[in-house]
């Protein structure tokens, strides 16, 4: 792991710790999963996503991962959601060709 990966992976634990907030879980076990996948949202997301927006400039992946992390789940949810959207414009150009 070099020192950009471990830059991003703790701008995405800031994040994360961040984003939840207590008022929103239940318990201590709750509050510290959605730490975990705030963190392993940032980590595993920012390079793809900084990748389809062609993003090389590593304060701005720090920033991204930051935000990842902050909006967690959601984060991944959006992301799915934005490659299933390229994947059907994609599929259709091909049936249109």
């Amino acid at each position: 792991m070099n020192s950009q990966e471990i830059q991003s992976l703790i701008a995405g634990f800031v994040g994360a710790l961040i984003g939840s907030s207590k008022e929103s879980h239940k318990n201590l076990f709750s509050h510290f999963i959605s730490v975990v996948a705030g963190t392993a949202a940032a980590h595993y997301l920012t390079p793809i996503i900084a990748d389809s927006l062609h993003m090389a400039n590593p304060k701005m992946m720090l920033g991204m991962s930051f935000l990842i992390g902050t909006l967690g789940l959601r984060a991944v949810e959006m992301a799915t959601s934005k490659l299933n959207l390229k994947k059907k414009e994609e599929s259709e150009d091909v049936d249109n060709s």
